[in-house]
């Protein structure tokens, strides 16, 4: 065993446990230490070796299909905008961009202030803008959805 749980740890399994079983305690922690060992083993098995990294593999190309790729690397802010509004012009990509890092509470914002040097970080960049985005468009349709069953009260 690479790590070992802490008694905390333990105690929160027990306390799920508990509420499904009628064994005695220490029947139940018992259980609770082979839950913790189970999933050591497991995650020391999914995340070793070349599970890792035909996992990262896998995630990488499935977000090479969903994104635009840009022509080489590192990626500039403003080319990373054009991949990802194309049909915007540049006056309405900045508002998008303001809107999406003030929706992540800055979070965005530090990526703004760098280009995207590999495709790794471009690829990660890009599905984090793309999911702000698609929050912010939702949230846009449900408050002018709003606003219209409010004037048509």
């Amino acid at each position: 065993m690479k790590s070992k749980p802490t008694i905390d740890q333990i105690a929160h399994l027990c306390a799920v446990l508990v509420t499904k079983s009628k064994d005695p305690l220490d029947a139940i922690a018992a259980k609770a230490v082979d839950i913790w060992l189970a999933a050591e083993s497991e995650i020391e098995r999914r995340f070793s070796g070349k599970n890792y990294t035909s996992m990262v593999h896998a995630e990488i190309a499935k977000m090479k299909a969903q994104f635009p790729q840009p022509k080489g690397y590192p990626v500039d802010h403003d080319s990373f905008a054009k991949l990802m509004l194309p049909k915007s012009d540049t006056g309405e990509r900045a508002s998008v961009f303001r809107r999406v890092e003030n929706g992540d509470q800055g979070a965005y914002s530090r990526l703004r202030a760098t280009s995207y040097p590999d495709e790794v970080s471009y690829l990660n960049a890009a599905k984090k803008f793309t999911e702000q985005y698609e929050f912010i468009k939702k949230q846009s349709i449900s408050n002018v959805r709003r606003g219209a069953s409010h004037h048509s009260s």
